[in-house]
């Protein structure tokens, strides 16, 4: 599937939503949207179980503001290929978050200190891992992890932001000097994080920060 802006001033805001109803929802083949720069070119895919392989990529572009969405309603998420926007939400009802090594996931922006923009992993009661890919999220990125263990690596900076992890918690940056702030937002927008196991947090020299208004 792909959608793109007609011509015309500014061109035409674009998106694409999918229903599998419980059923899952194998992508194979590309599925793009472009907004017309300040909004529009939401992708929503919903199943019971998603995945993702070969061309399969998930990408949006253009787009500020937009989300990427990813929702299984009874099993878990693959992700095998690509998946890029302006900002992601990729979420189950419990069952597990998995990438492969081609399952590279990607953002173009990642706000400010003051409106920074949360990418969110759900699992529910399901683990989270996407430590395999060498993923490429906007530097400096809010993510938000829920569920029994969480792990994930980025090339550059992250903000870890509201969480809720019964189990242990990895966060990974792998570019030299690319740190890790604990805690997102500012005053009483401030995000807390509650992990019941252990946090390991690691960078490639990069620095390890407490968020002033984050509570851990």
């Amino acid at each position: 599937i792909q959608i793109t802006p007609l011509a015309g001033a500014g061109g035409n805001r674009s998106s694409v939503s999918v229903t599998a109803g419980n059923g899952t929802l194998s992508v194979t083949q590309p599925v793009t949207t472009s907004g017309n720069g300040t909004s529009g070119g939401g992708i929503t895919l919903t199943a019971g179980t998603i995945a993702t392989s070969g061309a399969g990529s998930v990408a949006q572009s253009t787009a500020t503001g937009s989300t990427v969405t990813l929702n299984a309603t009874t099993g878990g998420i693959s992700i095998g290929a690509g998946v890029s926007g302006d900002k992601l939400t990729i979420r189950t009802a419990g069952g597990a978050i998995t990438q492969t090594l081609a399952g590279v996931l990607s953002t173009a922006n990642s706000g400010s200190v003051t409106s920074p923009v949360a990418n969110v992993f759900n699992a529910g009661t399901g683990a989270i891992t996407l430590n395999v890919a060498p993923n490429t999220l906007a530097a400096g990125s809010v993510v938000q992890l829920t569920g029994s263990t969480a792990s994930i690596s980025n090339a550059g900076s992250l903000w870890l932001g509201t969480s809720n992890v019964t189990g242990a918690v990895n966060v990974t940056t792998t570019t030299a000097g690319q740190g890790i702030q604990l805690g997102a937002g500012l005053g009483t927008a401030g995000q807390a994080i509650n992990i019941g196991g252990v946090l390991t947090v690691t960078t490639n020299a990069g620095a390890v920060t407490d968020e002033n208004y984050g509570a851990q």
